[in-house]
Formats: structure tokens, sequence, C-alpha cells
């Protein structure tokens, strides 16, 4: 039995009995999951880096890393590879 979704960003999961609608999360949230549940969740210590010359706005650190690189060598700083949503791999 599918549900229709009633929002542009509406998702679908199952939850082991029946489909659930998960509602599209706010910018600046990733999707992840608690307890086998999808969650939308604040991205945990991002900072915004902007550049004053271009503007553009830049994380200060790669996704799924607990930190900030403090050398080129600091596996607290690796992160994850991203396609979409999906977390592929740890990066490098």
């Amino acid at each position: 039995n599918v549900l229709d979704g009633t929002t542009a960003g509406d998702m679908q999961y199952w939850n082991g009995t029946a489909w659930i609608i998960v509602a599209p999360g706010i910018t600046g949230q990733v999707l992840t999951f608690v307890s086998g549940v999808p969650t939308w969740k604040p991205i945990e210590g991002k900072t915004d880096v902007t550049n004053p010359i271009t503007g553009e706005i830049w994380m200060d650190r790669n996704l799924g890393a607990s930190q900030v690189a403090t050398s080129s060598i600091d596996a607290a700083a690796y992160g994850d590879l991203y396609h979409g949503d999906v977390v592929l791999t740890d990066i490098k």
C-alpha cells in the first residue's frame, strides 16, 4: 500500500510493517538514521566559511569529519564520500 506525498520532497521508508512518509528537511539539515528511523538533523559542528572576495560559502570540514584538519594526515578530519545523500565510503 503506497502512500501519496502531500509536499514536494516527501519520501517514504519501510519501517518493517508499513510505508511511512518522511517530510522534507530544511536547508542545513542532513538525513540520518536514528535507531533505524530516517531523521533530519543539523550537520554537527558545521561552520560556514565565506570567501570575502567571491562571496562563496564553504564548510570548514568534510561531511562526516569530527573536526577541522590540523594537518594533512589528520584522520579525524577525513570525512565521508557522498553521492546525493548516500554515504559511499570514507575518504582520505
